[in-house]
């Protein structure tokens, strides 16, 4: 496979089995998960979309596809931020970064210009 977006549920659900197969903490695994589902909103947004289909554990819950939970404690202690807020954090993003990526383009170009003296 070579794009998300070629992952079907049945494939979502062997890579769910993978890092506690392979010994990873049950944090790291929901660290994994988290960044995968925002990943997929975030593509979901986009204008040129992947097609990355919706893992399972967004429909059912990590907890079935997680190794049993050790203590918590230390860093990181905190619950990952809420889809319901960070799906209008990644559209205010992008909107950032389409709104201002000419004059920030121009701008470095302007800084290249004055610092090397190149034309």
């Amino acid at each position: 496979m070579t794009s998300l977006g070629q992952h079907t549920s049945d494939v979502w659900c062997r890579y769910a089995q993978h890092p506690a197969a392979s010994g990873t903490s049950h944090d790291r695994i929901e660290d994994i998960f988290t960044s995968l589902t925002r990943l997929r909103a975030f593509d979901l947004l986009s204008a040129h979309r992947s097609g990355i289909t919706q893992p399972p554990w967004d429909e059912s819950g990590s907890d079935a596809f997680l190794p049993p939970a050790t203590s918590r404690g230390g860093e990181n202690e905190a619950e990952p931020i809420a889809e319901a807020t960070m799906g209008p954090l990644l559209v205010w993003a992008m909107g950032m970064v389409d709104g201002f990526a000419e004059d920030t383009l121009a701008d470095h170009a302007e800084t290249e210009r004055l610092t090397c003296g190149c034309p």
